[in-house]
């Protein structure tokens, strides 16, 4: 018989959630924390009669499972009549707006009663609210007493509300476990190489094992990924998967491969691709109350019917979220959340999980009753290379002086007390920046800036007084973005160890100061040790142990290489060897360079990619370019190109036209890696350069964090510049039918530290000037 562990906090959460959606500092006791200062300063006030932290603990048979109710009592007065239970709420709200009302709080610590009495033999007892406010250390108590008659009975309401819930979700996996038994794959044939890419996943979730998978472009590795992983929902080996990526395309790519497998097994699999807040919400700019938007209207109240109604679908795309939202007046946004729980499969960027300002936290901190399995998860990320970078700035803060003298500046003015803060924070910026001039610091230190620190949380607690009492009043300035980015800071440093280094960057108006991550694996270990298996996969994940040791893999994680599945023939590979790229020899060898790449694009009529190292170096490129006549049409990645901008441009890239068409890009950049562009819509890659990062203060710290291992230029520049160049070049060959030539210049790919990361399939043939590669084109397109 299946067992379930229900929380009785989050019963009542789950069964009494009312009214409406309320953020920010105006949503008053509807926000708390679980802050432990505010549990133990009232529990060391109560002397010696009061018993801290009781656990009670019920289990109940259902006919199909049984079910474990559990909580922990914050605390019993013994008094002389009898005990009362308190259940104590942290805010930093001011107590002049707690109403003692709130049915979740009363739900919770009836549950408890319900228990205790039930234990103790008690006809009734007193149950208590206790209101810490964080800032003053003022308390408020509501007490009532219940029959304990009345408090069985509300609990009973509660668990056969949630056991509606509980058998629906059981009853579809029921069904779910049946078809996917017999999932065919969804093709008549798997591609070279997909087999054993496929059998190495399956092993790897089925084991509870992490695994890096390195695979060319056009062995179909999301579908490799996601065909094993959705049997091994079946096989009792997952209870929920997360594809994550960081593109749009792996999004569209997973949702496209999630659609097929579901037709090709008439099953009735549940998947939900999450989208950012800004791009779902129906009233832009608006404040998240039911005064400024209808949508947070009664939310909570609406919600159980609405997921009800869901249920029934199977696909929660986001085009179903908002037909959903519009037609029952509800947030798209929370209700996207709500139905993650109910999914089998959640797609999703990587902060989703990784970044702990907005990480999913009722599947990875909280317990949620809709997610009622044993929280066995596994991890698909997909464009692994991208993780190490993403998650150093997930980890990573940094405040602007001139945000705070912006703030001071405001119209209107701004509190005195926040005046005062603000005050002594531009005072340590300008003497920092003093400092930083008279001594020409590098701008980076291993230490945290504990004199601004203090200055910060004087300005955190001011802040959070003024916006909690005036929720009414529009904040001055940007004063709630400021107070987020300071309440990151200092969390941040909460955890500044060895890991992280302090930045200080002059900008053009005043100082910024950052507490950059160098090293983000403990904090990712953290969060592969909660869930079950993980597989990171990427056409780029070599040398594996660098990956591993960024990924903060334990020391059983696997990794593979997947042959390429097409003919090593079909893709022509050239080294032009005596051109160096270096950053001091470009401007010397641009002519030279430009002059190899006309003749690259020269040897056969097409569509085609040059790369570059810089986007200075592309525009000098490009300048050159210009005067040849020969290019029917040039095109050039510009800053702050929209997706429509970027879609126009890759949309210049088509079969059988006349003429060729050339793009320019920057490494690493938005056409980088993730863009697809099959047959002859592309013919040929040039990649300049070696794709080395810039040497930056950043990038310096990285080097000689890993030089305690010898590895200092491979893990801040080689590997990440070797990344991007692999990134690029996969563009060429986009299925196994597809041809098509690539092109590198820089001496250095000469090297054999450079020449063992280079794939395997790579028959790299080296030419030293424009006559011996057009030689080489030549042959190679006439084959």
């Amino acid at each position: 018989m299946q067992v379930f562990r229900v929380p009785l906090r989050a019963l009542a959460e789950f069964c009494c959630r009312q009214g409406d959606i309320r953020t920010g500092f105006g949503s008053g006791v509807t926000e708390f924390s679980a802050g432990i200062e505010g549990h133990l300063a009232v529990q060391k006030s109560r002397g010696q009669a009061y018993q801290a932290e009781v656990t009670v603990r019920r289990e109940l048979p259902k006919t199909a499972y049984r079910l474990i109710l559990s909580g922990r009592i914050d605390g019993i007065l013994h008094e002389a009549d009898g005990p009362c239970l308190e259940e104590i709420k942290t805010t930093r709200a001011g107590l002049d707006q707690v109403s003692g009302e709130l049915p979740v709080h009363w739900a919770q610590v009836k549950a408890y009663g319900a228990l205790y009495a039930a234990e103790h033999q008690l006809d009734g007892l007193d149950l208590q609210l206790t209101y810490y406010e964080l800032a003053s250390g003022a308390v408020k108590e509501f007490r009532k007493t219940f029959r304990t008659v009345d408090l069985e009975n509300d609990l009973t309401d509660m668990v056969e509300k949630y056991c509606i819930w509980l058998d629906r979700i059981l009853k579809h996996r029921r069904r779910l476990d049946a078809e996917l038994a017999a999932l065919p794959f969804p093709f008549p044939t798997l591609r070279p190489g997909q087999a054993d890419l496929m059998d190495q996943i399956a092993h790897s979730l089925k084991n509870g094992k992490q695994l890096l998978i390195q695979a060319p472009t056009g062995l179909g590795k999301t579908l490799a990924a996601l065909y094993p992983a959705v049997r091994s929902l079946a096989a009792d080996e997952t209870d929920k998967i997360f594809f994550l990526t960081a593109r749009t395309p792996g999004r569209i790519a997973a949702e496209q491969t999630l659609t097929r497998l579901a037709n090709a097994g008439s099953c009735s699999l549940k998947w939900i691709s999450l989208t950012a807040k800004e791009k779902l919400c129906p009233v832009p700019g608006s404040a998240c109350t039911p005064e400024d938007c209808p949508y947070a209207r009664d939310y909570y109240t609406k919600i159980d019917a609405v997921l009800a109604a869901c249920y029934a679908a199977e696909a929660y795309s986001q085009t179903f979220i908002q037909d959903t939202a519009r037609r029952e007046q509800v947030c798209p946004f929370e209700l996207s959340l709500d139905l993650a729980l109910l999914a089998d499969v959640v797609i999703c960027d990587y902060n989703y999980v990784f970044d702990p300002q907005v990480q999913l936290r009722r599947f990875f901190l909280q317990s949620n009753l809709l997610d009622p399995g044993q929280r066995r998860y596994a991890l698909l990320i997909d464009e692994a290379h991208n993780l190490p970078d993403r998650a150093r700035e997930m980890y990573s803060a940094a405040l602007v002086q001139h945000d705070f003298a912006s703030l001071k500046k405001s119209p209107g003015g701004i509190d005195p007390a926040i005046a005062l803060a603000v005050r002594q924070i531009l005072d340590w910026f300008r003497s920092t920046r003093e400092e930083l001039e008279i001594h020409n610091s590098t701008g980076a230190a291993r230490e945290l800036p504990d004199t601004l620190l203090p200055l910060l949380t004087e300005f955190r607690d001011a802040a959070a007084l003024y916006l909690v009492d005036h929720p009414e009043l529009p904040a001055p300035g940007s004063l709630s973005e400021l107070y987020f980015s300071v309440v990151r800071l200092l969390r941040t440093a909460e955890n500044y160890d060895q890991c992280y280094a302090t930045c200080y960057e002059k900008v053009r108006r005043g100082l910024s100061v950052k507490l950059f991550c160098i090293d983000p694996a403990r904090h990712l270990q953290e969060l592969l040790k909660a869930v079950r298996s993980v597989v990171f996969f990427s056409a780029t994940l070599a040398p594996f142990h660098y990956f591993k040791r960024l990924f903060g893999c334990d020391e059983s994680a696997g990794s593979a290489a997947v042959p390429a599945p097409f003919a090593a023939g079909n893709l022509c590979v050239l080294h032009y060897q005596n051109l160096s790229v270096r950053y001091r020899q470009r401007k010397a060898n641009a002519s030279a360079v430009a002059a190899a790449l006309r003749t690259f694009v020269s040897g056969r009529q097409g569509n085609y990619l040059l790369y570059f190292p810089s986007y200075e170096f592309m525009l000098q490129i490009h300048q050159l370019l210009l005067k040849d006549s020969r290019a029917d049409t040039l095109l050039l990645q510009e800053s702050g190109m929209s997706e429509t901008d970027r879609a126009a441009f890759l949309n210049q890239f088509q079969p059988d036209t006349d003429g060729t068409t050339i793009g320019l890009a920057v490494m690493g950049g938005i056409f980088g890696e993730s863009i697809d562009l099959a047959g002859e819509r592309l013919t040929g890659v040039a990649v300049v350069g070696a794709g080395l990062p810039a040497v930056t203060v950043r990038q310096e710290l990285i080097r000689d964090y890993f030089d305690s291992s010898s590895k200092g230029f491979e893990y801040a520049y080689q590997y990440p510049g070797m990344s991007r160049v692999l990134q690029a070049a996969g563009r060429v060959i986009r299925s196994e039918n597809d041809r098509g030539a690539l092109l590198l210049i820089d001496d250095r790919f000469a090297a054999q530290q450079w020449q063992e990361l280079m794939p395997e399939h790579w028959q790299l043939r080296t030419v030293t000037c424009e006559v011996e590669l057009k030689t080489e084109l030549s042959g190679f397109w006439h084959e």
